[in-house]
């Protein structure tokens, strides 16, 4: 039986409703559990970690654990991007205070294998900066 090779997805993070636009294009391991792909994402676009936050993938919410939680939600902790998505062009969403509704639109760009030797997770471009 022949090994999967690992790979990395590039990702194209956009702040949804800002003009110009805010975004970021990151490269991380595909295999990346979301709570550690929501740490990548509050450094990457400068945010503060410290409001609450959610995945939104087909039509669920992927959050951590909160009694507090009137919403239905899945646990996010052991979730990881490769077991949801395989596929260049899908979407998702990342919305982060649930105050100020910060939005992020998600887009898997490519996949490609992973690079020996090369530290990820990545970003490799970017405009503009958040403040939070």
């Amino acid at each position: 039986m022949e090994k999967k090779q690992k790979q990395v997805y590039q990702l194209k993070i956009t702040l949804i409703d800002t003009k110009p636009p805010i975004w970021r294009r990151i490269i991380v391991e595909s295999n990346v559990k979301l709570p550690d792909l929501h740490k990548i994402i509050q450094t990457t676009m400068g945010w503060s970690n410290s409001h609450l936050h959610e995945f939104s993938i087909n039509g669920l919410n992927y959050s951590p654990p909160d009694e507090e939680n009137e919403m239905e939600y899945i646990d996010y902790r052991k979730v990881k991007l490769d077991k949801l998505f395989d596929t260049v062009g899908d979407k998702f969403n990342y919305i982060y205070d649930f105050g100020d509704d910060w939005n992020h639109k998600i887009v898997i760009e490519d996949i490609l294998p992973l690079e020996k030797g090369k530290k990820y997770p990545l970003c490799i471009a970017g405009k503009r900066r958040c403040s939070s």
